[in-house]
C-alpha cells in the first residue's frame, strides 16, 4: 500500500491549483513507513488524493508533485514520455538548430519533472539530479534520455552539495567515447557563437572557439 501524506487545513488550495511544492509546513502527518525517495500519495485534510511525488525528508520542500492521478505508474516509459514532451516543446521554438545545438531540454517543474535538469551539447546529455527521490530512479531516467535522444555519451554533473543534502551518495561523471573537446553552437546577443566543452573529469568546461585557438 502506497505511503501517504495529509495537508493540514489550510494549506491545500495552492496544491489543488496546480503548484507541484508541498512545503514541510503545510504537511499534518504522514502514515505508511516512507523512507526517502519513495512515492507518496498527497492527500487533503479529508483523505481526498490530489497527487503523488517523491518523499525527500528532512527537506524544506518534503515533496514534489509528478503526478495528479492515482493509477499512472512512474516508469521508464512515464520518464521517456515526459522527456519527450519537453523535446517536442523545444523542437516547436525551433530548437535545436543549425545555430544553437546547446540548450535546456528538461527544467525540474517547468517541464513536470521535479528534480531533473537535462542539458544538451551537441551530441551529449548532461543530466543534474536534485532529489532522492530522482536519484532512486537513476537507472530509470538514464534509459529513457536514451531511447529518446540517443547520446553519445551521459554525464552526470549534480552539485557536489545536492548529495550531502538530500541523503544520496555522490555522482561520478560518465563517458562514452567521448572526445577532449566538444563543439558546440549557442546563439548569444542575436549572433551564433561556437563553444567548445572539456571531458567529463574536469567537468563541463565552456570556452569561445576564439578563446581556444590561443592554447
Amino acid at each position: 500500500m502506497l505511503a501517504s501524506l495529509t495537508l493540514k487545513p489550510g494549506h491545500v488550495q495552492p496544491v489543488w491549483a496546480g503548484h507541484p511544492w508541498v512545503y514541510e509546513q503545510a504537511i499534518q502527518r504522514i502514515e505508511g513507513g516512507a523512507v526517502a525517495g519513495d512515492e507518496l500519495a498527497v492527500l487533503d485534510p479529508r483523505g481526498n488524493f490530489i497527487g503523488r511525488g517523491f518523499y525527500s525528508p528532512g527537506s524544506a520542500i518534503p515533496v514534489r508533485i509528478l503526478v495528479r492521478d492515482p493509477a499512472t505508474a512512474i516508469d521508464v516509459e512515464f520518464f521517456r514520455s515526459r522527456i519527450e514532451r519537453a523535446v517536442h516543446r523545444r523542437r516547436s521554438f525551433g530548437l535545436p538548430s543549425a545555430e544553437t545545438n546547446a540548450l535546456r531540454l528538461v527544467n525540474a517543474e517547468g517541464d513536470d519533472l521535479p528534480g531533473l535538469i537535462l542539458d544538451w551539447f551537441a551530441d551529449v546529455a548532461v543530466v543534474q539530479l536534485g532529489t532522492v527521490g530522482m536519484k532512486r530512479r537513476e537507472s530509470m531516467l538514464l534509459e529513457a534520455i536514451e531511447r529518446v535522444l540517443s547520446p553519445k555519451a551521459i554525464i552526470d554533473r549534480t552539485s557536489a552539495g545536492v548529495p550531502a543534502e538530500r541523503a544520496f551518495s555522490s555522482p561520478k561523471a560518465s563517458c562514452e567515447a567521448t572526445p577532449a573537446f566538444r563543439p558546440f553552437l549557442s546563439r548569444s546577443a542575436g549572433f551564433p557563437t561556437s563553444f567548445r566543452s572539456r571531458s567529463p573529469e574536469d567537468g563541463l568546461l565552456l570556452r569561445s572557439e576564439t578563446d581556444a585557438r590561443s592554447d
